[in-house]
């Protein structure tokens, strides 16, 4: 990871500023309070977010902005930007979504969906999302030195427990503290199993007797279901025998209902015969009274037709006559209002002149003249109707007569109708009568030989037998009770012991469940726990020895030329001999404080990169205040060991002027009227 630019808009004394990083060792340099921390703690938030308790929203953003926002651009494989905002809300300050771009792709994410995409793109173990401390971080790229000091201050067991974290070795804590809780569960798990097989001998003991006892009732039904076999024999044996005898009733009941209806139709057909006959008298006197009635009549249908014809045409003249006659009278009438209404009439309705006599006595004989000519043409017009009239009446005369003929025609046409279906009937009475006769005939034949065969089976009685099958019935539902009594003692063992044997397998299941719980727990109390404790110490001595090495060549790199040694202990406290004397860590100097924080430092980012080998930020590396004491020859040793370090890029937070002189680049910072400046 190589650090190319970071934004800082409102964060604490910056409010716009751009900061340009290049490779190789650079110098972030300015007065105490001038910006140059807040640079680093913008980079860390940016990365990683805000911090309970370590880096708060309303520590970052500028006094009365109510916004403000870090972006930072780093290079690991490709070109990536990130940006985080801030935003003031109330009193609080919180972060607000942002982004990442990754070739040139850009993606909106929250702040936590930021620092779980940085730590992927880091390579940096993933439990680290959760936590609120990035340890790797903190102890590999940027470690406040106060802090760096603190820990070696700090009591052994807590020191040692920090550095499990920063090592990803406290998961062996973890796994030994989660292995008691496991270790107990089986425990408690194991006294419950043990408390259900506490009654696994009295189990297997009721077994026994169960199988015991049936296998006694399973005897006992055995002479059972013999009789019931003989029985069901002899039963179905009856049973067809009185199958016989009642197919015999049977046929008897059917031939006497049989007989029953034979005789009934044979007397249907006598009395019908009787009544044919008396039905065939009653004919023959019909006959002989419509012979006498009936005449020859002639009816000529096309007459009536002519006849009515004319009556029609005669209707249809006088209404012509009438029609004819009406309007004569209306046009004579109109002419006597006409001639009334001119007498009277002294001026024209229409030009307003006098009408003379001579006017009025032209109209009026007008008048007259058509009155006249209408009354002749109605005297002409009566006298032909008077004629037309008399014409009717002589055709209607004629039309009734041969409607009169008409209706004794149809008369005597019935009266033969009625004679030939008399002679037919009669002929069909003589033939239903014949056939009567030979049907009766073969009755009396069917009617003996049915007699002679009900004779044969009229004593025939299945009482006897129905009683001894009632018998056998008794005796075969006695024999399946008891059958049924025996199967329900049956079924009931079995199920008792299924249900035991049930009972038993669960049990033994249980049994099987618990050795390998036993197992378990002695393993993991034992094997597991040893072997976890000695992997745990062996790494913890790799590591103590890697670290111990490291830190004594960068103590005496710093310090060369003196009769200080520094080394570390089993728990990684710092043991400081000089001349073969013990010393405290306390009563150094502030320069060689300062020389074992920054060696301790040093060591500690590069024992945790060679441990975590996928970590993608071993090419940076941000000292804070290193030279806090450094005498002059110090200062001159600090560049040798930035040599030594062979990092990619390296930030160091100095105010110590001769810094610059071995670094690659510097960056000033300024601050006035409280706004940071950076300046190169």
């Amino acid at each position: 990871m190589i650090i190319k630019k970071v934004k800082l808009h409102n964060i604490r004394s910056y409010t716009d500023e751009e900061i340009n990083f290049p490779e190789g060792s650079l110098l972030l340099s300015g007065d105490i309070g001038s910006g140059k921390t807040t640079i680093l703690l913008g980079i860390e938030f940016c990365l990683f977010g805000l911090r309970k308790n370590e880096l708060s929203g309303e520590a970052l953003l500028r006094k009365g902005a109510k916004e403000g926002y870090v972006e930072i651009e780093f290079f690991l494989d490709s070109k990536i930007v990130i940006k985080r905002n801030l935003k003031r809300s109330g009193d609080s300050v919180g972060q607000e979504n942002g982004f990442i771009i990754i070739d040139n792709e850009k993606i909106e994410l929250s702040p936590l969906e930021i620092k779980q995409k940085v730590i992927e793109l880091l390579q940096y173990p993933a439990e680290l999302i959760s936590k609120s401390k990035d340890f790797i971080y903190r102890y590999t790229v940027y470690t406040p030195q106060e802090e760096m000091k603190a820990i070696l201050n700090e009591d052994s067991e807590v020191r040692l427990d920090t550095l499990r974290r920063v090592f990803g070795i406290d998961k062996y804590k973890r796994i030994k503290e989660n292995s008691k809780i496991i270790s107990q569960r089986f425990r408690e798990r194991i006294k419950n199993f043990e408390g259900r097989l506490s009654n696994f001998d009295y189990l297997s003991n009721e077994l026994k007797i169960n199988e015991k006892y049936l296998e006694v009732e399973k005897n006992e039904i055995i002479p059972v279901l013999i009789e019931i076999e003989k029985n069901t024999l002899e039963i179905n044996e009856k049973k067809e025998k009185v199958k016989k005898i009642q197919e015999k009733i049977e046929n008897r009941n059917k031939i006497n209902k049989d007989l029953e209806i034979k005789r009934l139709s044979l007397k249907f057909k006598l009395e019908k015969i009787e009544r044919n006959k008396d039905e065939i008298k009653k004919i023959d006197e019909d006959v002989l009274k419509l012979t006498n009635e009936i005449k020859d009549v002639e009816f000529e249908p096309s007459v009536l037709i002519e006849i009515k014809k004319k009556i029609d045409e005669y209707d249809a003249e006088i209404r012509k006559i009438d029609s004819e006659v009406y309007s004569l009278d209306s046009l004579i009438k109109t002419n006597n209002e006409n001639i009334s209404k001119i007498e009277s009439m002294k001026l024209c309705p229409i030009c307003k002149q006098d009408v003379n006599d001579g006017h009025k006595k032209t109209i009026r004989d007008e008048g007259l003249f058509k009155i006249n000519e209408s009354n002749e043409r109605i005297l002409i017009l009566n006298t032909k109707k008077n004629e037309i009239k008399e014409k009717l009446a002589l055709e209607k005369k004629i039309y009734d007569s041969i409607m009169e003929r008409k209706s004794l025609f149809e008369a005597m046409k019935l009266r033969k109708r009625s004679l030939d279906e008399k002679k037919t009937m009669k002929e069909n009475l003589f033939n239903e009568i014949l056939k009567f006769d030979n049907e009766i005939l073969k009755f009396n034949e069917e009617i003996t030989a049915l007699e002679i065969i009900l004779s044969e089976i009229k004593d025939i009685s299945d009482e006897n037998e129905v009683k001894e099958l009632d018998n056998l019935m008794k005796i075969l539902k006695s024999f399946e009770i008891k059958k049924a009594e025996i199967n329900t003692k049956i079924r009931n063992y079995e199920t008792k012991i299924k249900e035991v044997k049930g009972r038993i397998e669960e049990q033994i299941i249980t049994r099987n469940k618990l050795e390998k719980l036993l197992m378990l727990k002695n393993y993991i109390e034992n094997d597991f726990l040893n072997a976890l404790i000695e992997i745990e110490r062996k790494v913890m001595l790799r590591i103590n020895y890697d670290f111990n090495n490291l830190f004594s060549k960068w103590f005496e790199l710093l310090v060369e030329g003196q009769n200080i040694k520094v080394r570390l202990d089993d728990e990684f406290s710092v043991i400081i001999d000089e001349n073969n004397y013990l010393i405290d860590y306390n009563h150094l100097s502030g320069g060689e404080k300062t020389a074992i924080a920054l060696a301790y430092r040093l060591a500690l980012n590069q024992v945790i990169n060679n441990l975590v080998s996928t970590i993608k930020t071993k090419d940076l590396i941000i000292l804070d205040e290193p030279t806090d004491g450094f005498s002059e020859e110090q200062l001159d040793r600090l560049k040798v060991v930035l040599d030594e370090l062979q990092i990619k890029q390296i930030i160091i937070v100095s105010h110590e002027a001769k810094v610059e002189g071995f670094v690659d680049n510097v960056i000033r910072i300024e601050k006035k009227n409280h706004v940071s400046k950076v300046f190169r």
